[in-house]
């Protein structure tokens, strides 16, 4: 369990942090390191919701 802004959140060991390789109106992309799947594709709005849950977390390079 994880103590965050808005409250306790429940973790699994899936979580795991993926790199984004694109998105549409519909789904995002990403290569996905638990699966070594590249491009993986899932629902834009769930994924949303889940970045959401665990802290809207990012880091970007350039």
């Amino acid at each position: 369990v994880w103590e965050t802004p808005n409250g306790k959140v429940k973790i699994t060991y899936k979580e795991h942090s993926v790199l984004i390789t694109g998105y549409d109106e519909s789904f995002v992309y990403f290569n996905d390191p638990i699966s070594g799947e590249k491009n993986k594709k899932e629902p834009l709005s769930p994924f949303i919701d889940a970045w959401k849950q665990m802290g809207s977390q990012a880091l970007s390079l350039k």
